[in-house]
């Protein structure tokens, strides 16, 4: 009987090792190449304000940081309560998001920008993301949310 519980202590121990040390923040965007949607005016312009609602307890160990992808351009990545703003073409894209959980995890998501502004809510789950288009910001956000500068030395764009 001794031994069993040690042996149910010894894997819990080890389960726990490998849950808390994969709860890391990511360090490199996979590659992706994307094909562009011919769709996509490059012409008109519209302004992109994306930003991460992930939980503040559920994601605490920095685990709700996520990498942005939008076609073949990596804009860095969000903290929890962080927005970045850019402007781009309009026209059917493809988002791309990744982050660090229990393991790490991609996701794909196509979306039309529009001509104006074009809000875009993410959050992180256990094993993927969710977005949200929204048609307007709430009154409080720029209190709520702080504003990430893209370093354009930052902005990875494959090609």
């Amino acid at each position: 009987m001794k031994l069993g519980k040690f042996k149910n202590k010894n894997l819990f121990i080890l389960l726990a090792i490998l849950i808390l040390t994969s709860c890391s923040s990511v360090s490199k965007l996979r590659t992706y190449s994307v094909e562009v949607d011919e769709s996509v005016n490059e012409n008109k312009m519209c302004k992109v304000i994306i930003f991460n609602d992930s939980h503040k307890v559920l994601y605490s160990q920095g685990t709700g940081i996520i990498d942005i992808r939008l076609d073949n351009s990596y804009y860095g990545k969000i903290l929890i309560k962080d927005f970045i703003e850019f402007e781009t073409n309009i026209g059917d894209r493809t988002l791309v998001l990744e982050h660090w959980d229990v393991g790490y995890f991609s996701s794909k998501h196509s979306i039309s920008l529009k001509e104006g502004n074009n809000y875009i809510k993410l959050k992180a789950k256990p094993t993927s993301h969710r977005i949200e288009i929204l048609d307007s910001l709430s009154n409080s956000f720029y209190q709520v949310y702080n504003k990430r500068p893209i370093d354009k030395d930052y902005i990875f764009t494959s090609e």
